[in-house]
């Protein structure tokens, strides 16, 4: 039904790296023969469509456990575009911050909340492993813990699941600068800001520097413009 609804338009299939194998199967002769059968129909309908999937798997690796088939997978992977973990775009937080925040006072008919940027420096200094989810997340329940209209530092500590508010006072600078240089600038910037830190707490031990923010050592050293020996 789902196709013949998107019949001349766009379908998009999320966690597709989480598909079962009978159903792929099923998508495989969908897209191959681009026709589809109504559940007791006898009749093959002809559908046109654009198909667009996501997961956060690594298909690849499915393929060559078995647990994805090969030309599903050449399917639906003609173009393919890798979108970074939150952790190595953190100059997107301000935005998705408003963006969220907006989203959320007109569904629960509120004002949208200012915040600090104490607070924006303090979510850039996050990990993120659930990733733009977790953000939504934690915004959503900002929104509904914030007092006088105003989102702080602690209305996130307090109410959420992030990490203490260590090292957030250091990156305030580059969030106030974020409205005044582009985008890769102030990502540059606060990255180098994490790594000083990171390198300061860790006495200049760069391996367990990477291991803690999650990137490779050559990713490191790129950073710090240096060259890796």
């Amino acid at each position: 039904g789902k196709f013949e609804q998107a019949a001349e338009g766009t379908i998009f299939l999320d966690e597709i790296g989480d598909m079962p194998m009978d159903v792929q199967v099923k998508l495989l002769r969908v897209l191959q023969e681009r026709t589809i059968e109504r559940i007791g129909g006898e009749q093959s309908i002809e559908v046109d469509f654009r198909l667009i999937t996501a997961t956060n798997k690594d298909l690849q690796q499915l393929v060559a456990d078995e647990k994805f088939r090969l030309d599903l997978y050449y399917r639906v992977s003609a173009i393919s575009i890798e979108v970074p973990p939150l952790r190595k775009r953190l100059g997107d937080i301000p935005l998705l911050v408003a963006h969220f925040l907006d989203d959320f006072a007109k569904r629960h008919h509120v004002p949208v909340p200012s915040v600090d940027e104490d607070a924006l420096a303090y979510l850039m200094d996050q990990s993120w492993p659930g990733n733009v989810r977790q953000l939504r997340h934690e915004v959503e329940r900002a929104l509904v813990f914030a007092e006088n209209g105003r989102i702080t530092v602690e209305t996130f500590a307090t109410h959420g699941e992030l990490r203490a508010p260590e090292a957030a006072s250091i990156l305030r600078p580059a969030v106030a600068a974020a409205k005044a240089q582009s985008l890769k600038e102030t990502v540059e910037q606060v990255e180098l800001e994490m790594v000083r830190t990171a390198l300061d707490r860790y006495r200049g031990n760069k391996k367990r520097v990477a291991q803690e923010l999650g990137i490779s050592r050559s990713y490191l050293y790129k950073i710090l413009g240096e060259t890796e020996a």
